[in-house]
Parts: C-alpha cells; structure tokens; sequence
C-alpha cells in the first residue's frame, strides 16, 4: 500500500527523542542517587555509575518495554487456536498496511480498547481488551485494528512503547524510591541523596508525561488517517470510538484504574475529567470522529 511520509508526524518524534535522551540520564542519575550505585566520590564514579544506570535502564526498556506494558494491562499473547478470528483479521488487516503480522495478545479487562507495543516492527504486538472484543462488532473492530497497525506503519509505536515504560518506572521510583532505596546505604550525604535522587525521578515521570503529549495527540489523528487508508472504510472507525466513548461509562474502576497505567498508548482515552482535557493523551473524540467522517466523504467523491 503506497502511502506518502507524515512529516509532522516525524518532527514531533525526532523532538520526542532529544527530550527522551535527557529524561534516561535524569532517570540513570535517580537511580544512582537512591540505590545507592556510586562506589567513589563525586566526579568520575558518580559519572559512571550514571552510565551504567542509562545503559542499563535504556537497554531493558527497549528489550522489554512490550513485556513490560503487557504486564501492566494484565495481558498475554494468545495463539491462533484461542482467537482464530481475531488473528485472521491481524493477518489481512497487516498485509494491507504493508507490515509483518504482529503478535496478538489480548487483556482481560472490560474497557474496551487496544495497543501496539513492541521495539521494531518485526516483534511488535497489538493487543486488545476483552471489553472490546465484546462491546464492537466487526467492522467497527477492524477499523480499530487498524488504528493500531497504523502506529506500527508509522513506527512512532516504538516511541511511545520507550515513553510508557520510561513513565512507568518513574512512577514506580517516585512511588517506592524512600521504601527501597538507600541513599548510598546511609552513609554521609544519605539523606541528602535519597531526597535528590527523588525529586529527579519525579521530575523524569512528569517529563515523560509531557513528551508523550507532545507526540500522543498528533499521532492518534495521524493513526486515524491510516486505518481509514488500510480498511477504506472511514465510518467504522469513527463508529468504533464513539461506543468506545459510550461505553466507557459502565467498566468497573478497577479495570479502568489498570487501563490508565498504560493510557498513552491506547486507542482511545480512558475517561475524561475537566482536569485531564488540559493533559489528555488523545485529541477529543468528536474531533477525531469529525475528521473520519471528512475523509469519508472525500474518499466517496
């Protein structure tokens, strides 16, 4: 399928990307600071084993950042035998956008929507809810397959795979760093360098919010554009995001509590409140739904 490059797709990534590079020293430096990883004093050693740190923290996230946003939504890879329809609609869906078939997982929970993740395009997985699978029926759930093989087209999935697990385990420093950490097992300056290497890994999980808006918004309308090119059906997609949005409203919380964890990288926001359309990570519903029905149109002039 010949399809031209998304240039403003691909500046938001390439700025996505500086900011991430600061944002991986910044999460390398917290964890020097709070689990206690410098062996000298300051200068060479604490340069070190800020190194370290990144390698290895930037290393993992690549290697296991779909395992990782997985696990968050509680979800496992499934075989063809266990959902043969659904892999034969990610195998027609994938020849059509001009990609390998990713892996398929699914998720038991109730709200109903979908991910891509993975670190490349050959090992990427798209993953749908058990809520969506029940609530879309097939023409609405392949427009939204298709929204998520176009991220995998655009490859700004990889992007936001890095983005989610590079939030997600600033979170989980800010949310554990004082218990677990020791400051350099209490020597002098202890104190002083749990209290910084906190604060940095605050300052990461915010800075990883805000990169993702930077990139997550444009995305989703460019992932729109492209399902609608891959099924040639524009108002499935739109149909599929309004019962999503309708729906939304009957999930039980806790299912919606596990599916915000990995918000970012979902096909649709999972709730709204008048505090998050400041920092929502999808453009409105009824913008996107807008401008599926205009291409809809324009594909039948």
């Amino acid at each position: 399928m010949k399809r031209q490059y998304d240039w403003g797709l691909g500046v938001r990534m390439v700025l996505a990307l500086l900011v991430l590079g600061g944002l991986y020293i910044g999460l390398g430096y917290a964890a020097v600071l709070l689990f206690g990883f410098f062996v000298a004093a300051p200068g060479l050693g604490h340069f070190a084993g800020i190194a370290v740190a990144v390698l290895l923290l930037a290393g993992s996230q690549y290697y296991f950042g779909a395992n990782l946003a997985l696990r968050t939504m509680g979800a496992d890879v499934v075989e063809r035998e266990e959902y043969p329809d659904l892999h034969d609609r990610v195998t027609y869906l994938a020849q059509q956008a001009g990609v390998p078939k990713p892996r398929v997982a699914v998720a038991d929970n109730e709200t109903p929507n979908a991910f891509a993740a993975g670190r490349k395009q050959g090992n990427a997985v798209v993953c749908v809810t058990t809520g969506l699978l029940e609530e879309l029926d097939d023409e609405e759930l392949d427009g939204v397959l298709a929204h998520e093989l176009a991220h995998i087209m655009h490859r700004d999935f990889q992007l936001m795979t890095v983005i989610a697990a590079l939030s997600i385990m600033a979170g989980w420093i800010v949310r554990w760093g004082f218990i677990f950490g020791d400051g350099g097992s209490g020597g002098e300056g202890g104190g002083w360098q749990l209290l910084a290497g906190y604060v940095a890994a605050l300052v990461v999980w915010v800075g990883a919010f805000l990169v993702g808006r930077l990139i997550s918004r444009y995305r989703e309308f460019a992932a729109d554009r492209g399902a609608a090119t891959i099924t040639g059906n524009p108002a499935a997609l739109a149909s599929a995001l309004e019962t999503i949005s309708d729906e939304i409203e009957s999930v039980p919380e806790e299912d919606l509590r596990e599916a915000e964890r990995a918000s970012a990288l979902l096909a649709a926001e999972v709730r709204e409140t008048k505090l998050s359309r400041l920092f929502r990570t999808h453009p409105a519903v009824e913008n996107r739904v807008a401008k599926l029905r205009e291409q809809a149109v324009d594909m039948d002039a």
